[in-house]
């Protein structure tokens, strides 16, 4: 009977041993699956901070500067409409347009515009708005 219970609290201990291995193995795992998971939250919350500090590329050389220069006119468009706080009739939409168009084309016409597009479009402003 001694040795049965020795053998009993021997086993017991055995089982103990194991379910507790097993319970520490399962803590283990979710501790790894946890931090897993905090980990990718901040490799996005990186990825998101990232995109936001880049600035975006501005294209070279002539194109580069016509469309910087046509984002420039539509904001410029955009505020007038923005001030006068109406929609526009078809006609003054027109005639903004080709307002736009007009300094578009005299921009263009520059001779420094080929070879300093932003020189060109400063030395326009400047005389416009002198």
């Amino acid at each position: 009977m001694v040795k049965n219970s020795l053998k009993l609290e021997k086993i017991n201990k055995e089982a103990e041993a194991l379910v507790t291995t097993k319970a520490k193995k399962k803590q283990a795992k979710l501790k790894i699956i946890k931090s897993k998971t905090k980990i990718e939250k901040l490799l996005e919350q990186q990825l998101k901070k990232e995109k936001k500090k880049t600035p975006k590329k501005k294209k070279s050389g002539i194109l580069g500067s016509l469309s910087t220069l046509e984002e420039s006119l539509n904001q410029i468009k955009y505020n007038e409409e923005k001030v006068v706080n109406t929609k526009l009739s078809k006609r003054e939409k027109k005639m903004l347009r080709n307002r736009d168009t007009e300094r578009l084309e005299a921009v263009l016409g520059n001779r420094n515009f080929v070879a300093n597009p932003l020189e060109a479009i400063r030395q326009h402003l400047e005389g416009q708005y002198k």
